[in-house]
């Protein structure tokens, strides 16, 4: 551009330098598109990488921080914290490969034009850019409150959707939208926090360059004033400093996002710094090659117990590992407890709600491990093998039942995905769940909602005990696995389970007795401890409890 003043001052041709600058123009359109592409795709690997990270992490967490954490805030760590942390990266790294290079072009330019002009400008650059790294801490500690208070809205619109049935019926409505608007105008506040504390970086950047434009006119026109700098090379100047004015802005809106993305990278971090629950392969392909390695479908031979506990105590404690956690549970949930659970045997565990019953069945399965004591599997120290191959001996119903969006096929083979249909189909008749598949046209394929919505109590209830029986594991865990089942269903699952006891080692927890009369062994278990043990008909005359128990049930 100088040298086009230049010749238009003395009246020569211009020649080709128009058509040279318009090539340039096109050219650094089309740089400007590539690098934009490039750049974004860079981003969205990055975050797929940190996604990638906190979801092997969050699916490998210990039990216990799933109880201390709303697992609506973990969802949003996901989704809101990473999709920042991606918006900020695409910025910087815009503002390094674009602006930095332009800055770095220009500022070179200016130092040769003019030393003293370039100072000038420099020294209020440099003073609001100081200004702006100040300003980081503040945005910091706003985004992090922002994307905290995202997290809390949610995981309690998460809750309210999954329980919108008993707050429609309970005319609760109203109450929970209530709580909802509270949390949202706490995130709005929050989100205008920020908003009043990022304002700052514009107007610093829209001050900074035009007292450097004014500074620059000035102080420029007393120096072509004096002849110490030519029209042209005035010009030039000129036109390297407002080439400085768009990466600037860039530059400062991009510390303004990485100030913001750190606050989202420390909520992720809080994460991926946790400890994953021990024995967990640190891969999908480890986790893959172990599960092959472990036996899966027979028990060892030789073991009389197939478990046995020692003196096993547990208490839930408090997990509070950052100050976004909740406060954990505390207290003793079992005391000091011993038995065994001879191979092939059906052993009940029985008592009042609360006693421990259902953290027995969780210690088998080691979601959790004992405070003090020993178990052991077939001969084996708990501390000596590892969950994953404990869990290859166990199948495990749960109290409160959880299905998984997506067909019955799906749900029934999650543990065994190379099941046929004959077998998904044999599972499905023995606790009396082929009519569903019978009557709808989908056969296996029958699509059952989020959590098995299109399903009663009683069949999913089913459903997870034949996707347990599918698995074919040797020791088999029911936790009430007759609690939603009417009469008729609950003796068609009684006689499924019946023909197991022969070949599998069958633990139940029931309250209803007539479930587990014919236990070889029943524990009856109440605050934490086994208060006595022994069959239907020696506990009814020889334990108040149990016979209390029965006489509730019509069984005494």
């Amino acid at each position: 551009m100088g040298q086009i003043v230049t010749l238009v001052e003395e009246g020569n041709p211009l020649g080709f330098l128009p058509l040279f600058l318009i090539g340039l123009m096109l050219a650094s359109g089309l740089t400007s598109a590539l690098q934009q592409y490039v750049l974004q795709r860079v981003s969205e690997s990055a975050v797929r990488e940190t996604r990638h990270r906190l979801l092997h992490k969050i699916i490998r967490l210990p039990i216990a921080e799933y109880d201390t954490r709303p697992l609506g805030d973990l969802l949003s760590r996901v989704g809101n914290d990473t999709s920042m942390l991606r918006d900020s990266f695409f910025r910087c790294l815009h503002a390094l490969f674009s602006g930095v290079l332009t800055i770095a072009g220009a500022t070179v330019g200016m130092l040769i034009v003019d030393p003293v002009l370039f100072l000038v400008a420099a020294v209020t650059v440099l003073a609001s850019l100081s200004l702006v790294v100040a300003l980081g801490r503040l945005i910091r500690s706003a985004s992090s409150e922002v994307q905290h208070t995202t997290g809390q809205l949610t995981d309690t619109a998460d809750q309210a959707l999954r329980g919108i049935r008993v707050l429609r019926a309970g005319n609760a409505t109203a109450q929970i939208e209530s709580k909802l608007f509270l949390i949202a105008d706490a995130a709005w506040s929050a989100g205008i926090h920020l908003a009043r504390v990022s304002t700052y970086i514009a107007p610093v950047s829209i001050i900074a360059t035009q007292v450097a434009f004014i500074a620059t006119l000035g102080l420029g026109g007393l120096r072509v004033a004096n002849q110490s700098l030519t029209l042209a090379g005035f010009t030039t100047f000129l036109l390297f400093l407002f080439m400085l004015v768009s990466p600037l802005s860039q530059i400062f809106e991009a510390i303004s996002s990485l100030n913001r993305a750190l606050g989202s990278y420390g909520r992720i971090r809080a994460i991926t710094e946790l400890r994953s629950e021990p024995d967990l392969a640190s891969s999908y392909e480890a986790a893959n090659d172990r599960q092959k390695n472990c036996p899966q479908s027979a028990a060892p031979e030789g073991p009389e117990n197939a478990i046995e506990f020692h003196k096993v105590s547990f208490q839930y404690v408090q997990r509070a590992t950052d100050a976004e956690s909740p406060q954990g549970f505390s207290g003793n949930q079992i005391d000091s407890i011993s038995f065994i659970v001879p191979t092939g045997s059906r052993v009940a565990f029985v008592g009042p709600s609360g006693a421990g019953k259902s953290t027995i069945l969780q210690l088998i399965v080691r979601l959790y491990e004992p405070t003090a004591g020993e178990i052991t599997y077939f001969g084996t120290d708990h501390t000596s093998v590892s969950r994953v191959h404990v869990r290859q001996y166990i199948s495990y119903v749960e109290q409160d039942v959880h299905l998984f969006s997506g067909t019955l096929r799906e749900n029934l083979t999650i543990f065994t995905p190379e099941a046929s249909d004959e077998a998904c189909l044999k599972a499905l008749e023995a606790v009396n769940l082929k009519p569903l598949v019978d009557r709808s046209g989908s056969g296996l394929d029958l699509e059952i909602g989020d959590d098995g919505v299109s399903l009663s109590g009683g069949e999913r209830q089913r459903l997870a005990v034949a996707r347990a029986l599918l698995a074919d594991r040797p020791i088999i865990l029911l936790d009430e696995s007759t609690a939603n089942l009417d009469g008729r269903n609950e003796q068609f699952l009684r006689d499924s389970i019946d023909l197991l006891g022969a070949e599998k080692t069958l633990v139940v927890v029931a309250h209803r007795l007539s479930t587990v009369t014919n236990s070889d062994i029943i524990f009856v278990v109440d605050s934490g401890r086994i208060v006595a043990r022994g069959t239907h008909q020696h506990l009814l005359r020889n334990n108040d409890l149990y016979r209390e128990l029965a006489s509730y049930q019509l069984l005494a």
